[in-house]
C-alpha cells in the first residue's frame, strides 16, 4: 500500500470533545500501522 501523510491545522473550540476524539483516534491510527509524527 502506498504511504501518505495527513497534515492538519485545527482550532479546538470544545476541549472535552477534542479529548474524547483524540482518545479514540490514537488506537485506530496504531491499529492500521500509522503513527503521529508531532
Amino acid at each position: 500500500m502506498a504511504k501518505g501523510y495527513v497534515v492538519a491545522n485545527i482550532r479546538v473550540t470544545d476541549q472535552d470533545k477534542f479529548e474524547q476524539f483524540s482518545g479514540m483516534a490514537g488506537p485506530i491510527i496504531k491499529k492500521y500501522g500509522g503513527k503521529v509524527l508531532a
